[in-house]
């Protein structure tokens, strides 16, 4: 609230509006909100007012949570372990952080690009996530795949567009006043962490968590995971819905080609666990995780262990030891050890082991597709909106 009252105050420089927690960081969608919840909680005022609107947004989301793993045919009783964070209540109701409103508007748009293919509207609900915390670029690479084996190319730019559209739209007054001002506050890529307030990496030094190299590394290894992931797992998947496909192969027991396609529910499947992959890889690796970045991905992080061949004590104890690396407070060196243990773990299962376990569809779409492809003919599906 103290950060966007000087905009409400008629300051424009991003250089000058701040709280006391710092300067603020974060994109112009950001100051939208907060500046619509200053006046609702009358100045920042009326707590109670705000935990409500709070508790709204943590039943939305965990409606949308609860969609997805029904849709996605996961177990039920990994949505019970999702109700029993205390740190994640607290994020919520306690501490009110923007991180909850940016991943309501993530999983508002995964809902909608995985159900409904629209994907304008998917493409705009992500970049709003994005204008209230750029953490949400974390899942840009599955969902740039997921674009690019779905769509057209001139289909792709079009949504790229749309994007970009919205982060130029939402911070066009802070744009025409100090366009660099804006640039450099809201996306600092090359600030630094406080060491105090590292959750994953009290197990180390100040010196090497505050170097550069570090950060480079890092960032090294998330782009090779990502590849890895792509290779190994997302290039193996179909992101398009009964299309009428040109066989150019039967590889993996699925029809191939680049009109092959596969039936809405494993699609479905397809586009939520791709995005909630790439998601994790950029927090497993991450230079310094904040108690409440564990929003980012506490809800997606069973489903996304679920589908591996990791064994599912193994599972359990990811998310376990991961879930006590953010109870610990304050963090210690213990702590952060603890939930690397738990991250290198999640880590094997994604990307070591490479086929999606749960389910029939690849062996039933060779039966389907054997018959009309010793004919050479494409199997027929019905038509659908893509």
């Amino acid at each position: 609230m103290q950060e966007v009252k000087g905009f409400l105050e008629g300051e424009l420089d991003y250089r000058k509006l701040r709280g006391d927690t710092g300067p603020l960081v974060y994109p112009a969608g950001f100051v939208w909100i907060y500046s619509a919840m200053y006046f609702i909680t009358k100045e920042g005022k009326d707590i109670e007012m705000a935990q409500w609107l709070y508790a709204g947004i943590y039943i939305m989301l965990f409606a949308c949570v609860i969609q997805l793993y029904v849709r996605c045919k996961i177990r039920g009783r990994l949505l019970i372990r999702l109700l029993l964070s205390k740190r994640i209540r607290s994020l919520f109701m306690l501490r009110l952080f923007n991180d909850c409103v940016a991943m309501l508007l993530l999983y508002f748009a995964v809902v909608v690009l995985a159900k409904g293919r629209q994907w304008k509207l998917g493409c705009l609900l992500y970049s709003m996530a994005v204008s209230v915390k750029m953490n949400i670029l974390l899942f840009a690479p599955g969902l740039l795949l997921i674009l690019c084996r779905s769509l057209p190319w001139y289909r792709v730019i079009l949504c790229l567009v749309v994007c970009a559209l919205w982060q130029v739209g939402v911070a066009l007054p802070f744009l025409l006043h100090e366009l660099q001002a804006y640039m450099l506050k809201a996306f600092e890529l090359g600030r630094v962490f406080t060491y105090r307030w590292t959750v994953n990496f009290k197990c180390i030094s100040e010196e090497i968590f505050i170097s550069k190299e570090f950060g480079q590394v890092l960032l090294l290894f998330t782009v090779v995971s990502w590849f890895l992931l792509w290779r190994r797992r997302w290039s193996r998947r179909l992101f398009r819905r009964a299309q009428v496909a040109t066989i150019k192969s039967v590889e993996y027991g699925a029809v191939r080609g680049a009109d092959a396609f596969d039936t809405d529910s494993e699609v479905y499947r397809n586009v939520v666990l791709t995005m909630m992959e790439s998601n994790l890889i950029g927090v497993i690796f991450a230079r310094s995780l904040h108690y409440q970045f564990l929003v980012w991905f506490f809800h997606s992080m069973p489903m996304v262990l679920s589908v591996t061949r990791l064994p599912f004590p193994l599972q359990i104890a990811s998310v376990v030891a991961v879930q006590y690396g953010f109870e610990a407070y304050p963090s210690t060196a213990q702590s952060s050890f603890v939930l690397i243990c738990g991250f290198a773990l999640a880590w094997v299962g994604i990307v070591c082991m490479d086929h999606d376990s749960g389910g029939d569809t690849p062996r039933r779409h060779k039966r389907e597709a054997a018959p009309d492809a010793a004919k050479g003919v494409a199997p027929a599906a019905p038509s659908v909106k893509q």
